[in-house]
């Protein structure tokens, strides 16, 4: 688990470097030598932070939809315990 937690932190903390970015230049850009706008790198990033972020949540329990399957699966886990008490 150390490796998984350690690329869900290390996108936590590019995700604010991209967002801190974004909020004091925009998202937006004009490309050089034309007037063309394109979305920033930055911008870029965030969205690929994003995904990783949500991949990586959900194995540590920290979206609603896996606290429900731990929460699911703990209840399982005091059934089976009370069953095998009633043996």
């Amino acid at each position: 688990d150390t490796f998984e937690l350690s690329i869900l932190s290390h996108h936590f903390a590019m995700y604010e470097e991209a967002a801190q970015k974004i909020n004091k230049k925009g998202f937006t850009q004009t490309a050089k030598n034309s007037n063309y706008t394109q979305v920033t790198g930055e911008f870029t990033v965030l969205r690929q932070c994003t995904d990783i972020i949500s991949k990586y949540s959900s194995k540590f329990g920290l979206t609603p939809e896996a606290r429900e399957k731990i929460k699911a699966f703990a209840r399982g886990e005091e059934e089976e315990s009370s069953f095998l008490d009633d043996l």
